[in-house]
């Protein structure tokens, strides 16, 4: 009987330290502080039980990422006021790139078009934004005869 319960003990030991150490490796592993998360670029990121997202400011060759924590109401142009990348650029491109429905290796880019003149997302493309997604910013550095030759050449 003594033998059965040092048995019993041994293996309930042994269970005991093995989920320790398997729940302490890869992805199973114990979240930092929390109310944290890690942002894809590594910086903490208040944890949002809607998730986040990442905008991303290219600004020549660099790129700055930041890390909004996303609220039901998150839209584009709330995005970029809450980044600060409204402010970067006078005219700029903003894309939305979100991992499409149908194969997790393939994403989808949704253009947003920011009038020029106040500086806000136009209604059409103030797209929803939801976890996961990255909102790409690049300046725009066309002229108003850029603009013209692309309408009035094919290519």
């Amino acid at each position: 009987m003594k033998a059965t319960l040092s048995i019993l003990s041994a293996t309930a030991k042994l269970l005991v330290a093995s989920s320790l150490l398997v729940s302490s490796v890869g992805c199973a592993t114990f979240g930092g502080l929390p109310g944290f998360s890690i942002g894809s670029d590594g910086d903490p990121a208040p944890a949002s039980p809607h998730g986040v997202c990442t905008v991303e400011i290219r600004d020549g060759g660099k790129a700055e990422k930041t890390t909004i924590a996303l609220t039901p109401e998150s839209r584009v142009q709330t995005v970029l006021d809450e980044s600060g990348a409204a402010k970067k650029f006078r005219k700029m491109k903003v894309y939305v790139v979100r991992q499409s429905p149908r194969h997790e290796l393939e994403e989808v880019k949704l253009s947003s078009t920011v009038d020029a003149k106040t500086g806000k997302v136009t209604l059409e493309t103030d797209y929803a934004i939801v976890a996961g997604d990255r909102v790409v910013v690049v300046e725009d550095r066309s002229t108003a005869l850029d603009k013209t030759l692309s309408a009035i050449l094919p290519f």
